[in-house]
């Protein structure tokens, strides 16, 4: 009996022990957290040499635009900082939403140019617990998507009836699709939504399976109550797929994307986002782009004109 007792209590440590450190990993916010404006670049394994220096080159031309630092208090009292560039075209603003651990210059640095050519003023954020915004954990979205449709009110504030479109990649593409369930404002006409996955907590148990080979039960169910008590919230308390479904059928425009060799977050999770709109809307108000060379994060890197070509055709139907 003993012996029995001495065994459950040693899996009992070793489950709390993995929890803490899957929390630690994943949802603490880490020393220098995020790719920031001025770091090095740093080359990513998921990118080809000749990705990495495209990406490298567009980052140092980024930096010698005009930026003007912003910052906005969150709805929990954080600093958030964002970086404007304006365009005196005025044809409209993209809010450009970096993902997980990373940073707007680096995510969108060779998005800057093509967005500025077509008339559009650039805002990049700083997620909460990246780069320069305060913030200690990193909420896949769940407090993130509050934080954007508050930047998407300073915005539409600052240029009133000025069309805005929203581009998220990765956790940001999450983040910009679950906010449809907050209530943009009006000026908020298109989203991009760049491989997004489903809710935080489909896509926090397939990296513990896939990154860390830990069982979802019972480490994942121990980590989310870590998660509640000391993060504050829920990691399935929020849903990209939901947050679409409350602008079914309106004037939204949306172009989603995903790489079929994303080796991150699955291509499937794009076509559940997609199951969010009617069939009918398919076409005239959502289009799905796939990109068949693309890894994670890198479909507009491998299909930069048939990306330019759906972005245009999107921005036709909504008129801007």
């Amino acid at each position: 009996m003993r012996y029995v007792i001495a065994v459950l209590i040693i899996i009992l440590i070793t489950v709390i022990a993995e929890s803490v450190y899957m929390f630690w990993v994943s949802i603490k916010r880490h020393k220098n957290q995020g790719n920031c404006w001025t770091d090095e670049y740093r080359k990513s394994s998921s990118l080809t040499d000749e990705e990495n220096e495209r990406v490298r080159t567009a980052m140092e031309k980024a930096k010698q635009l005009e930026w003007e630092q912003i910052d906005i208090v969150s709805r929990d009292g954080l600093r958030l900082h964002g970086r404007l560039c304006e365009n005196p075209k005025g044809r409209g603003t993209i809010i450009m939403v970096h993902g997980y651990r990373s940073g707007g210059l680096r995510d969108f640095a060779c998005a800057f140019e093509p967005y500025y050519s077509m008339g559009f003023s650039l805002f990049a954020v700083d997620q909460r617990a990246c780069c320069d915004s305060e913030g200690k954990y990193l909420t896949f979205g769940y407090f993130e998507r509050y934080d954007i449709i508050d930047w998407a009110r300073y915005i539409s504030g600052r240029y009133p009836g000025r069309p805005i479109v929203m581009d998220g990649i990765s956790m940001g593409s999450a983040t910009v699709m679950m906010a449809c369930g907050e209530g943009y404002p009006e000026e908020v006409r298109c989203i991009v939504a760049d491989c997004g996955y489903t809710t935080p907590e489909a896509i926090c148990k397939l990296v513990m399976k896939k990154a860390f080979h830990v069982p979802a039960f019972p480490v994942f169910y121990v980590a989310k109550l870590i998660t509640r008590i000391v993060a504050g919230f829920d990691l399935n308390g929020v849903s990209s797929t939901e947050g679409l479904k409350k602008i079914n059928g309106t004037d939204m425009k949306v172009l989603i994307v995903h790489g079929k060799k994303d080796g991150f977050v699955p291509y499937y999770m794009s076509e559940e986002n997609m199951a969010a709109f009617d069939k009918k809307n398919i076409g005239s108000q959502v289009v799905f782009m796939t990109s068949e060379n693309a890894r994670h994060g890198t479909s507009y890197l491998a299909d930069p004109d048939k990306y330019t070509e759906e972005l245009t055709d999107m921005f036709e139907r909504a008129q801007i």
